[in-house]
C-alpha cells in the first residue's frame, strides 16, 4: 500500500505550476462588458492567462503563453496515476490521486494500489489575468485564415500535414489585449486603472480619422510653425550675441548665452 508521503514525493502536479490570483470583482466584469459591444459580444473580457486555452497546431493548448526573451516557456511535468485491478471485469481502473483510489469501494477491486508516471511537456500561461479584445470575422478574413491554416511538420516523429489554426471562427474571436499587472509588473486584481485603459483603447478605435486633405493641411501647418519658431530662435540668439559683445566691451562681464534649443522646448 502507498502512503500520503509517497504520493507527495512522486512529482509535481501540473496545478502546482499555477499562481493563485485574487478574485475578479463583480463590478469590474459588469463595467468591462458595458464599455462597448460588437456583433452581440462585449469588446473586452477578462480571463485567467494561466488556464485560457485555444486550438493551436492540432490540439487544445494554452492561449496566452508565458514568454522569456520572446520564447514561450514549456516545462516537463510528471503526471502520477494510481491503478487498482478490477478482478470482476479483468480491467484496471485509473485514478488521479491516491485518495480517489482508496475511496473507490467497488466490488471486486484489489486492495493493492499501483502507480505509474507519465512525462508531459506543459506550456506555461501568463501568470496573471489578461484583458482580451473581440475581433469580428470580417476583420479576420476567411481567405487569409484558410491560407495560413495548414502547415507541414512532424507529429510523434512522423511528417504530416498539421492543422495549425482550426476551423475559421465565423462568430469572431478574442485575442490578447494586455496583461493585468501593477506598476511593479506583478499580477493583481483588475481595477479602475485597467478599465480606463480599455476605454482609452476603444476611444482610439472609434475616433474619426482625418481625411487626406486634412492630414496634408496639418503637416503644412506644423511645418510653418516650426519655421516660425526657428526664425524666432535665431533672431534671439543674434540679439544675445551682440548684447554680450557690448557688455564685454563696456563692463568686461559676460552673461550666460542662450544655447541652441531643440524643437518642442520652451524658447
Amino acid at each position: 500500500m502507498l502512503n500520503d508521503l509517497q504520493n507527495e514525493a512522486v512529482g509535481v502536479h501540473p496545478s502546482a505550476l499555477r499562481v493563485e490570483l485574487p478574485p475578479v470583482p463583480e463590478w469590474f466584469r459588469r463595467e468591462l462588458s458595458q464599455i462597448a459591444e460588437r456583433n452581440g459580444h462585449p469588446m473586452f473580457r477578462v480571463v485567467n492567462g494561466q488556464t485560457e486555452t485555444c486550438f493551436r497546431n492540432g490540439k487544445i493548448d494554452i492561449k496566452h503563453l508565458f514568454q522569456t526573451d520572446q520564447f514561450p516557456c514549456y516545462v516537463p511535468v510528471i503526471q502520477t496515476l494510481y491503478h487498482r485491478l478490477d478482478a470482476k471485469n479483468d480491467e484496471v481502473r485509473s485514478y488521479k490521486s491516491i485518495s480517489e483510489a482508496r475511496a473507490d469501494s467497488g466490488k471486486g477491486l484489489s486492495d493493492e494500489i499501483r502507480l505509474s508516471r507519465q512525462m508531459e511537456i506543459k506550456a506555461l500561461g501568463r501568470p496573471c489575468y489578461v484583458i482580451e479584445v473581440y475581433i469580428a470575422p470580417e476583420e479576420i478574413g476567411e481567405k487569409n485564415w484558410e491560407a495560413g491554416r495548414y502547415g507541414y511538420g512532424e507529429k510523434f516523429g512522423v511528417p504530416q500535414k498539421i492543422d495549425r489554426l482550426g476551423p475559421f471562427p465565423s462568430d469572431g474571436r478574442y485575442i490578447y489585449g494586455f496583461s493585468v499587472i501593477d506598476e511593479k509588473g506583478r499580477a493583481c486584481a483588475p481595477n479602475q486603472t485597467h478599465l480606463e485603459e480599455c476605454r482609452r483603447r476603444w476611444k482610439i478605435v472609434t475616433e474619426p480619422q482625418p481625411d487626406y486633405a486634412t492630414s496634408v493641411r496639418n503637416i503644412e501647418e506644423g511645418m510653418a510653425e516650426f519655421v516660425r519658431k526657428t526664425a524666432l530662435r535665431l533672431a534671439d540668439n543674434v540679439y544675445q550675441y551682440h548684447g554680450i559683445a557690448m557688455r564685454r566691451f563696456h563692463h568686461g562681464t559676460v552673461s550666460k548665452p542662450i544655447l541652441y534649443t531643440k524643437e518642442g522646448t520652451i524658447l
